[in-house]
């Protein structure tokens, strides 16, 4: 099992006549993610993944709407629930390339990794 601490930005803009106005948004997510791996091949480390956790969102405004009505700027906590698959390649006892597929922070993730 790991636990781990991601952010993510999200920003949102709406156009009223000529100014521009909207929110800007960040949620910062922490969750506990637990892994179940499957070892195929030596070089190949597949596994399934379900995390759950809680969201912490928070916007401000920028520009001048026609109304402070119409922005919603209250703080939001949410609940977080994640599970997908993913595997390993690694190309040596240190060095790997993953990909991940499931309902996430992404739908699809590659990246590569570093055992220490």
């Amino acid at each position: 099992a790991m636990l781990g601490a991601t952010t993510y930005k999200d920003e949102s803009y709406d156009s009223y006549w000529d100014e521009t106005y909207g929110r800007k948004g960040t949620l910062v997510a922490l969750a506990a993610r637990a892994t179940y791996h499957f070892q195929f091949p030596d070089e190949i480390d597949t596994y399934a993944f379900l995390h759950l956790g809680a969201g912490f969102e928070r916007w401000n405004q920028y520009g001048t709407p026609p109304s402070l009505d119409e922005l919603d700027l209250d703080p939001v906590t949410r609940f977080l629930f994640g599970a997908g698959i993913g595997a390993k390649y690694y190309f040596n006892d240190k060095v790997c390339a993953l990909a991940e597929i499931g309902f996430d922070m992404a739908y699809f993730k590659i990246g590569a990794g570093y055992r220490l």
